[in-house]
């Protein structure tokens, strides 16, 4: 029989994976990917560098092609 820490720890990530299923809906329902939602999600929480965020996203940072030529 698993311990109280297991117990617990089973039951946070069914509440995690429930959070990510509900904010998947909720992204399809205004047309958005997930990865979209996250990003805007992140974004007014704690805004940051594009930098930042594509290494917290594991994504590279792509840069603007305007002017580099």
């Amino acid at each position: 029989m698993p311990d109280e820490g297991e117990q617990i720890a089973a039951g946070l990530a069914r509440l995690a994976s429930f959070g990510r299923a509900a904010m998947w809906q909720a992204a399809a329902g205004c047309g958005l990917t997930p990865t979209q939602a996250e990003i805007l999600q992140r974004i007014a929480l704690r805004p940051e560098r594009s930098a930042d965020l594509a290494a917290h996203l594991g994504v590279r940072e792509e840069r603007d092609a305007v002017g580099a030529g």
